[in-house]
């Protein structure tokens, strides 16, 4: 296979090139290019809201921990949750548990409320689930959480 060689003159200095490494360096930059392209065209969503689940399901978790989970659902008290969700969740964030039994039958349904009014609603909402257990029976809590429309 015979190589062409390719001189570039700029005044008393010159370059060589190859023309396979022309070819590979136009062809890199291409791909490149290409794919700056493609990335812009990509939706991102809008800041906060990829953390909304982390936060839901650490939520739950330390709920689970904690036993809050199993004695809002034992006996049917959302007192303590009520307590969690105002005081230590974010300000602008809106949750709502609702606790299922074995047959998957809602049993109890707790709202937060933002400075005495409802939370409304959003176009996003996060979905996070754990199970717990009672008296070796397994049930499981659902927290729905979204950012509250300003």
């Amino acid at each position: 296979m015979r190589r062409r060689i390719v001189l570039l003159k700029i005044g008393n200095k010159s370059i060589i090139f190859s023309l396979d490494v022309l070819l590979a360096f136009i062809s890199t930059i291409t791909l490149v290019t290409g794919s700056f392209f493609y990335m812009s065209q990509v939706q991102s969503l809008q800041w906060g809201q990829p953390g909304i689940y982390i936060i839901s399901l650490d939520t739950l978790h330390t709920l689970k921990i904690d036993k809050t989970l199993a004695n809002a659902y034992e006996f049917n008290d959302s007192t303590n949750l009520t307590l969690y969700m105002n005081y230590l969740l974010e300000n602008n964030m809106c949750a709502e548990f609702e606790f299922y039994n074995k047959s998957g039958s809602l049993r109890l349904s707790v709202n937060r409320t933002l400075n005495g009014s409802s939370c409304g609603n959003s176009s996003i909402i996060f979905v996070a689930r754990r199970t717990f257990i009672i008296n070796d029976s397994v049930y499981y809590a659902t927290m729905k959480s979204w950012y509250k429309n300003e």
